[in-house]
Formats: C-alpha cells, structure tokens, sequence
C-alpha cells in the first residue's frame, strides 16, 4: 500500500455552547487516500490554520506520497528527520510543524485502522456535539 495524495483544507464552523450564541471553531481537516482505496482523515487545531494547511500542503504531502502508511514510526522517527530536516528542536518551538505532522499522523492511523477493520474515526461517533446543561 502506498499513499498517492494529501491534503489539507481549512474549516470554520458553529459551535454552539450553553452561552447566548454559537462561537466559531477553526481547525485544519487533512485527507490522506492510498492506491488500495483506503483514505484517511486527520484533524488539528485551527489557531494558526493557514500556515499549517501550507505547510501539510506544500511540504508533507510531497514527502508522503509513495511512503506505506502503516509505517508511521519509520515515517516520523526516521524519514522526517533524514528527509525533511525535522528535529526535536523543531517540534518543541513550531507550533505549525507539531500539528500539521499530528493531523496527518492521526490520518495515518486512520488508515491502519481500516486497514486492519479498527477505525480511528469510529471513536468519534461517541464524542457529544451538544453540552448538557449544568
């Protein structure tokens, strides 16, 4: 299995909370298919959107096409470091690189998941959209 396309798409959506009106949500959704018909989908925070949406665009979805997505420690302990010059140092002070890399990260366990009949995604069914009141 190789992955052959990722992407990155910026979101702002209502959410509404117990309070007078809905509060916009921003986050980065990021799309991650493979040459079998798996695909993958990953989310992360939308504070600094548009440079993480570019750099998951620009500079991981290069580095990942042809890779196996079930590698994802060889992936990120190794080829991220020899390939793109992400160190330690670099998760530690970039906001954009830590949750660009975590989005699609969470894609690729997406797609093991399915790979193997134990999706990621079905966890979040479960998560309440709606808060009850206290």
């Amino acid at each position: 299995m190789k992955i052959t396309s990722v992407k990155a798409s910026c979101h702002k959506v209502p959410v509404t909370l117990p309070l007078n009106k809905p509060l916009p949500q921003t986050f980065v959704l990021v799309r991650v298919e493979t040459d079998v018909g798996i695909s993958g989908v990953g989310i992360t925070d939308g504070s600094m959107r548009f440079s993480t949406r570019e750099f998951i665009n620009r500079q991981l979805a290069p580095f990942l096409e042809g890779k196996n997505p079930l590698e994802t420690e060889r992936i990120w302990n190794k080829d991220a470091y020899a390939e793109l010059g992400i160190m330690p140092s670099v998760l530690a002070t970039s906001a954009t690189v830590r949750w660009g890399m975590s989005a699609v990260d969470i894609a690729l366990w997406d797609i093991r998941g399915k790979h193997f009949n134990q999706p990621v995604s079905a966890s979040w069914v479960a998560v309440p959209t709606k808060y009850p009141p206290t």
